[in-house]
């Protein structure tokens, strides 16, 4: 966390904050061949939604999928059925669907569909295809004030335009930046 010069800074941190707790998700054991897949699972697709939503895909939920940075090619059905089954559960209700299945599997594609087995997760294959695309994505996309509506703005910011050392260290934030509602 740090005091950023505007909010596209802030948000290529947080990114980069989602993706090195995934790393740590998928690098540590919590029990012999278990991983924290479901911190993991939602992380990931927070930054796949972020993704999405900065490459123009703001009321389609994870078509940043189908771009050439992942070079994946879902239909409209597997998308929502990724957002339904495991994001918005594991989000909103800290679950997944039953019957389908996230894996510490390191090897094979991140995401399996199949009609007579469970829908599967391979979480740290979906970590490195992530932070491939994450590695990948022109950063000048990132236009966090483009998504505000002025109901987020808080009736009374803190100034960080000129932030010191007077703040806490793990203080995070970004200036506020121009008013425009939309």
């Amino acid at each position: 966390m740090a005091i950023q010069k505007d909010l596209a800074a802030l948000s290529s941190e947080v990114i980069e904050e989602y993706l090195a707790i995934a790393e740590h998700c998928v690098t540590t054991q919590k029990a012999p061949g278990a991983i924290y897949g479901y911190p993991a699972t939602l992380l990931l697709f927070c930054t796949v939604d972020a993704m999405t939503v900065y490459l123009g895909g703001k009321n389609n939920t994870f078509t940043a999928f189908n771009e050439p940075l992942f070079s994946l090619c879902f239909s409209s059905d597997e998308l929502k059925r990724l957002a339904n089954l495991y994001r918005h559960l594991l989000a909103h209700a800290a679950a997944i669907a039953p019957g389908v299945i996230l894996t510490p599997e390191d090897s094979g594609d991140a995401f399996e569909f199949n009609v007579n087995e469970p829908t599967r997760i391979r979480v740290p294959a979906f970590y490195h295809l992530v932070k491939k695309a994450w590695g990948a994505f022109d950063k000048s996309k990132l236009k966090p004030e483009d998504q505000l509506k002025r109901k987020q703005f808080i009736a009374k910011p803190i100034d960080l335009s000129g932030a010191s050392t007077a703040f806490l260290m793990a203080s995070s934030g970004a200036p506020m930046p121009p008013i425009e509602v939309k």
